[in-house]
């Protein structure tokens, strides 16, 4: 995945110069309502914040090799990281500001991000064989040559060191 293309693209977005493209043009069209509604409700503040978006992004790049989280604590750390943000960012995009509402959005968003690593359990721990199509030779598919993909499983070392289960199994 291209993290630095996403972060310029929102940097671009935040500073109304979107790029020509769609996700930051509407980015930007966004932002650009959202401004205009804090200026004549002063008192209402919808808002998204930048930080936000590159917090997720980093967090993705950061775990893009699908390496075994360390402890539970680290996969719930990711959770926050991402799917609780995708939630804050819904929130602040609202006139609601409410410490109830964020930390019901953190605990759903960690259940989400949790469980989202579970159902990918199978498909990084046995991933499907490459696809050896003619018409996929030019994106990196060749035919006649025979590559293997590794699995990897995502589950929490320490949970997994408790239930007497290995990673080879």
């Amino acid at each position: 995945m291209r993290y630095q293309f996403w972060r310029d693209t929102i940097t671009s977005a935040f500073d109304l110069r979107p790029a020509a493209q769609p996700v930051a043009v509407l980015l930007s069209s966004v932002l650009t309502s959202l401004r205009q509604q804090q200026a004549r409700h002063g008192s209402i503040k919808p808002s998204l914040n930048k930080s936000w978006f590159l917090r997720l992004i980093s967090t993705r790049e950061k775990h893009s090799a699908n390496a075994p989280y360390p402890t539970l604590t680290h996969l719930e750390t990711y959770a926050e990281n991402t799917y609780s943000t995708l939630l804050y960012l819904t929130l602040s995009a609202l006139p609601l500001h409410s410490l109830t509402a964020d930390h019901i959005a953190s605990h759903i968003g960690k259940a989400a991000g949790i469980t989202a690593v579970l159902r990918g359990v199978p498909l990084l721990a046995f991933p499907p064989p490459p696809n050896h199509h003619s018409n996929t030779a030019g994106m990196g598919g060749s035919l006649g040559t025979q590559r293997t993909q590794q699995g990897a499983v995502t589950l929490p070392l320490d949970v997994m060191a408790e239930c007497g289960v290995k990673e080879e199994d």
